[in-house]
């Protein structure tokens, strides 16, 4: 935390980026970070390779930009740092991003996911990582206040978002009294709780509700109901205008009564599968995801695998998902 402290009051210019497909947590994360380095007299970048959907209530949007709006070309300042959040590894960084990314001085990494064996980084990270965290914005919270760094309203607004998301409303297993103590004090510095929940779960985009549709229809329970698995086609996304954020349905098909286990299929492009995975206690999915090259937090996952049929996919990760169960539960 000293090294990472000292590289931030150093440094003046910082570029920040987060996953592919990123979620509520990685953008406030990212936009969060900008905000504090702002504060401290920064010039700061938030690069993203397009926009995210769904981030009109979030604080800061000023820092973001947008490499499709630059038709390849981008200039960075000299002498930049990156800071990657919500992810721990370069790999899973937009990829027409990464090129530009070489040129950095240092990374610096702010995570909360399970680390992976490889973090495929151009030089080693600096990395400030807690998997017990809930989300990113959790950990990026403490780190913040340790750092005796200044928390805005808007600063504190955009952390909360990446809370409330990320435990589903505090009511994921990752949830603790940590949790809620953060969550408590970022309302304290000026956080909308009421505006972020109705943001993220009252204003459901109308291609969410019909991607829903899609899920329920193919929706299949097996394991004597134990274990939930449904699946998402390119054709759907293609017919849906190909929504770049896709809900997570994954935990919806969990939230049914007696489901342990749940599994969404996307067919993203042809040939190209991602796999999100949900659970609920003992019941652990990340080495599952692992054994994919995923991984995530103990019950929540996921994997991406390509060149495959997604017919012939879903009839052999059945039989895997089935396996994996019941192995599980014997154990």
């Amino acid at each position: 935390m000293k090294k990472i402290r000292e590289l931030l009051l150093k440094g003046k210019n910082f570029v920040i980026v987060t996953h592919v497909n990123p979620d509520i947590d990685g953008i406030s994360s990212l936009l969060a970070t900008g905000l504090v380095l702002k504060k401290l007299g920064k010039n700061v970048i938030g690069l993203m390779e397009s926009p995210p959907d769904n981030i009109e209530f979030l604080r800061g949007k000023e820092i973001l930009k947008f490499l499709q709006s630059t038709s390849g070309e981008l200039a960075l300042p000299d002498n930049f740092f990156t800071i990657v959040v919500d992810t721990a590894e370069f790999e899973r960084t937009e990829e027409k991003i990464r090129p530009f990314l070489k040129k950095s001085k240092a990374f610096i990494v702010f995570d909360h996911h399970q680390p992976g064996e490889k973090h495929g980084f151009p030089e080693e990270p600096y990395f400030f990582v807690n998997p017990e965290a809930a989300s990113t914005t959790e950990l990026l919270y403490n780190f913040f206040k340790s750092c005796g760094f200044e928390i805005s309203p808007e600063i504190a607004h955009n952390l909360l978002a990446g809370i409330y998301y990320d435990t589903g409303g505090f009511r994921y297993e990752n949830v603790t009294a940590e949790t809620f103590k953060v969550a408590s004090e970022l309302v304290k510095l000026g956080a909308s709780s009421s505006e972020i929940a109705r943001n993220l779960f009252e204003n459901t985009p109308l291609v969410q509700v019909k991607l829903l549709k899609f899920v329920i229809e193919r929706m299949e329970l097996f394991c004597e109901g134990k274990v939930a698995l449904s699946y998402i086609t390119k054709e759907d996304l293609e017919l849906l205008g190909k929504p770049r954020y896709i809900n997570d349905f994954a935990s919806f098909m969990r939230g049914i009564e007696g489901v342990e286990l749940s599994a969404l299929v996307k067919e993203l492009e042809e040939g190209l599968i991602s796999v999100s995975l949900r659970s609920t206690p003992p019941v652990e999915v990340v080495y599952f995801a692992k054994s994919f090259g995923g991984g995530g937090h103990k019950y929540a996952s996921g994997f991406k695998i390509e060149n495959q049929d997604l017919s012939e996919f879903l009839e052999k990760f059945k039989k895997e998902l089935t396996s994996y169960y019941e192995r599980y539960k014997k154990t």
